[in-house]
């Protein structure tokens, strides 16, 4: 990891699994004791279950004052804006999600909007979300996972609002390593199986070395596992900070 300011974001896809007891928690464990001790090991997390509901703004102060001053958040946006709206016509929606994430103050780091699939190119639906993103606080990123969304033209809006396209590994998605930001946003699925499959340590070595890559050219990376299955997600991760 790099010294002084954080430059890499290792982490998990969520932290709370009962199924990780054992395996990355102790066997005895209660609920409210998981994010301390997952931020003794790592120095970020993304949270999925924002993708589902939003939680109260008690709960989300309650991952502020559980993390250490310099933890890291990454949330994912509901799917009321991308699965439901599919980004349009958002505004209010996207003002009380940030009402609630704002309570992370410091500690937000990425918002991650996680497109359907079945959401082709649309280059103004696009143009007219992000300039509603750039009023708002952190960094974003999108993933895209139609293979429309991949051209110069997409690349070209992403760069001017500075807004991340996500590197996203596994299943069919689209794997574009080219930055379109001021930083990365890494999401290892796992592969063949989707959620299921450990990475190897060679695989994690050819991701330690685009890591290094991405930072000689000035950026920030934040990198999620999100292979939860049997507690992979963990020892990927682990793996990975070692080889950085």
């Amino acid at each position: 990891m790099c010294k002084g300011k954080q430059q890499v974001f290792i982490g998990t896809s969520g932290y709370s699994y009962g199924h990780w007891k054992g395996t990355f928690y102790p066997e005895n464990m209660k609920g409210e004791q998981m994010l301390p001790f997952y931020a003794s090991k790592f120095n970020s997390v993304e949270i999925n279950s924002t993708f589902y509901h939003m939680p109260r703004p008690s709960t989300v102060g309650k991952w502020f004052e559980c993390s250490p001053d310099d933890f890291v958040f990454s949330l994912k946006a509901p799917k009321t804006i991308t699965h439901i709206k599919r980004l349009s016509d958002v505004e209010e929606l996207v003002n009380r999600f940030y009402e609630t994430a704002g309570v992370l103050a410091h500690k937000l780091g990425v918002v991650l909007y996680q497109l359907p699939p079945s959401l082709k190119k649309a280059l103004t639906l696009l143009e007219v979300f992000l300039k509603l993103l750039d009023k708002k606080p952190g960094k974003k990123a999108v993933e895209l996972r139609h293979f429309s969304w991949v051209g110069d033209d997409v690349f070209e809006i992403l760069k001017q609002h500075n807004v991340a396209f996500v590197v996203s590994h596994g299943d069919n998605y689209p794997l574009v390593t080219t930055p379109a930001a001021d930083f990365m946003y890494v999401r290892l699925h796992g592969y063949p199986e989707l959620y299921r499959s450990s990475y190897s340590v060679e695989e994690l070595q050819t991701w330690a070395n685009l890591i290094r890559a991405w930072l000689e050219q000035g950026k920030m990376v934040y990198v999620y596992f999100n292979n939860d299955a049997e507690g992979h997600a963990v020892k990927n991760a682990l793996t990975l900070k070692s080889l950085i």
